[in-house]
């Protein structure tokens, strides 16, 4: 949470993709490592633990797999380019917008309320820069009732001063 808004969130994701790529790529060309890396003594926990207590990891390792985060609880797709946490809110506006054929023009202030979660990450009420905009529940609202929508191209600086001069 502490990266979120920040340009080190999009960068470690980043990172952790292109790791996953190139262990991919290394494990085609035969590269190897031990099978046995979490158990054996000295252990992969101790060196960044300092002791070979390590049954409680070896529990959760075996658990991994169990079942694939993919299968269970699934494959969550994104339809706005956001935090997730926003897409109810985000949702909930383009349905209140696109129902009542509202206009921008016509409403002088949005309440909106969300968990405790949700308004923990989604922080940034003042956005700086498009990394805190992403996790702006005013500026995705703003987007939502100005636009329409909460695409991808619409995180831009010129949108983003927009919503300083246009917000309610």
């Amino acid at each position: 949470i502490g990266n979120f808004g920040s340009d080190a969130k999009p960068l470690q994701i980043g990172i952790a993709c292109k790791n996953g790529i190139l262990a991919h790529k290394l494990a085609k060309l035969g590269f190897s490592g031990n099978h046995d890396v979490f158990e054996k003594k000295p252990s992969f926990y101790s060196a960044f633990f300092g002791n070979e207590n390590h049954i409680e990891l070896t529990n959760q390792l075996k658990k991994l797999g169990t079942p694939l985060a993919f299968i269970n609880p699934g494959i969550n797709i994104k339809f706005h380019a956001s935090c997730s946490l926003s897409h109810r809110a985000i949702d909930s506006v383009l349905k209140l917008v696109e129902e009542n054929s509202i206009e921008i023009s016509n409403i002088r202030k949005l309440l909106v309320s969300s968990s405790p979660r949700a308004l923990e990450v989604l922080r940034f009420n003042e956005p700086k820069n498009l990394n805190e905009a992403k996790f702006s529940i005013p500026f995705v609202t703003f987007l939502a009732c100005k636009y329409k929508s909460v695409s991808f191209e619409l995180f831009n600086d010129n949108v983003l001063q927009e919503f300083y001069i246009e917000q309610f």
